[in-house]
């Protein structure tokens, strides 16, 4: 059974919607790994822990595929979609919340540059049209990343920060892209599980490259790889599963757009789990308004397919 159908019955909003629920559910757990990653392993820590991630989610839909027989489909543009969307995207991703002092969540509202980036994109190489309910929500989207772009300017963040977050956001749009060419119509996951196993081959012979700095480092590896587990396991294998299925549902621009909210629920989630484990963490003000606009882009839009 696939997701579209497990869903028919809700609202065309439900698969994007899932989505950037998993995702921002992720974003405090790899934030946890990235700042226990061992100080003598820097870059090579974070190399490490994307492996880790993408082998995990990669079993993880294996034994899926295993246990359910299904067919497995492999095309060039969903091999494509795996390399620019998981080692290229994700790592830089990663990068980029390093940049931002490890907080994934924040680092994740520069890639919100991704559904500005995709509206041309999908207009050019998938031939989707925008219409006019859509351009309000891009509008509050495209305030929110504005936000962004001026406390650069003033200073607050690292104009390195902005780029490798605006690098991030076009190797997820030709991802995603890459993704909506490539669906095969069979099933999500096992569109995913064909782009997961290309994205962790890609990675291969970077870690070879990388394998005598990480041996002769291999008593630093230990429990601290377990959140790039389970961030690979909720993000890679369950949430683009959804993402999947919601490009072959609603399409890719409604689907990016309404996957704006999720950065903003990141935040909120991460403060929520810091208190409770009585951390200090403060959220720049920035970042709470720019997610203000970015999940008002996507409420907008979701209002907009309701009615």
């Amino acid at each position: 059974m696939q997701l579209i159908d497990i869903f028919s019955n809700w609202p065309d909003y439900a698969l994007p919607v899932m989505s950037a629920v998993l995702w921002a559910l992720s974003a405090p757990v790899v934030n946890l790994g990235l700042n226990k990653i061992p100080s003598r392993l820097g870059s090579h820590g974070v190399l490490l822990g994307l492996f880790v991630a993408l082998s995990s989610a990669a079993f993880c839909l294996a034994i899926w595929a295993w246990l359910s027989g299904a067919a497995i489909t492999i095309n060039w543009r969903l091999a494509a979609a795996g390399v620019f969307t998981f080692p290229v995207a994700t790592g830089m991703y990663y990068v980029t919340a390093v940049a931002f002092k490890g907080q994934a969540e924040v680092a994740a509202q520069f890639a919100k540059l991704k559904p500005l980036i995709s509206i041309i994109f999908a207009a050019v190489f998938v031939g989707e049209v925008l219409n006019a309910d859509m351009v309000l929500p891009i509008a509050l989207i495209a305030a929110g990343i504005s936000i962004f772009i001026v406390t650069a300017i003033r200073g607050k963040i690292t104009m390195q920060a902005v780029l490798l977050g605006a690098l991030t956001a076009m190797a997820w749009s030709v991802g995603e892209t890459f993704m909506i060419l490539g669906l095969t119509g069979s099933a999500p996951l096992t569109d995913n599980f064909v782009s997961l196993v290309f994205g962790a081959l890609a990675i291969v012979p970077v870690m070879l490259i990388f394998s005598k700095k990480l041996y002769i480092e291999r008593h630093s590896l230990g429990w601290w790889l377990l959140p790039f587990a389970v961030h690979g396991i909720i993000s890679f294998s369950l949430a683009y599963a959804f993402f999947f299925a919601a490009l072959e549902s609603v399409g890719m621009l409604k689907t990016v757009v309404i996957n704006a909210f999720w950065p903003v629920l990141a935040l909120l989630f991460t403060y929520v789990i810091n208190r409770v484990r009585s951390v200090n963490y403060k959220v720049p003000y920035y970042a709470w308004f720019a997610g203000l606009l970015l999940c008002s882009g996507s409420a907008v839009q979701i209002w907009n397919m309701a009615s």
